[in-house]
């Protein structure tokens, strides 16, 4: 079985709080994150099965405000492991310039792209599938350096 480890990056306490719980309820080992500079070194430090990032972070370097934090984030994540398994997360009310930085994020890599609020169902089935997928990928790449 693949890893359960979840690194939640999320700027608002509250919402980062209730991801945790629902992840931890689902037997996931939680590791949390307020911003996209935070996330990078925690991601960097103990490389979780699971990322699930907002997109529209205030902060990504140093406490820096940086306009598309979250396609940063994502960005730096792919460059350092791209089996990574990513779940975006985006608030509707940002509009058409969310739903561009929607694709984007699919572009880059992210598994999945869910507008906040999420279904607890839906997020913890869309976590089971990345991570499924994440050590297929893997697998398959053993198997082809090992011919």
């Amino acid at each position: 079985m693949a890893p359960r480890e979840v690194l939640i990056v999320e700027h608002d306490p509250n919402i980062r709080l209730l991801f945790r719980e629902l992840f931890l309820r689902a037997g996931y080992t939680c590791l949390l994150a307020g911003n996209g500079g935070e996330g990078l070194e925690v991601f960097r430090g103990s490389r979780p099965a699971l990322i699930v990032t907002e997109l529209n972070m205030p902060v990504m370097r140093g406490g820096e405000r940086v306009a598309g934090a979250g396609i940063e984030l994502l960005k730096q994540i792919g460059q350092e492991d791209p089996d990574a398994a990513v779940i975006v997360l985006g608030n509707p009310s940002y509009g058409a310039a969310d739903v561009k930085t929607l694709v984007a994020s699919l572009k880059l890599g992210a598994y999945a792209f869910f507008w906040k609020p999420v279904s607890n169902d839906d997020l913890l089935f869309a976590a089971e599938r990345a991570i499924e997928r994440r050590q297929l990928l893997i697998e398959r790449r053993q198997r082809e350096e090992g011919v």
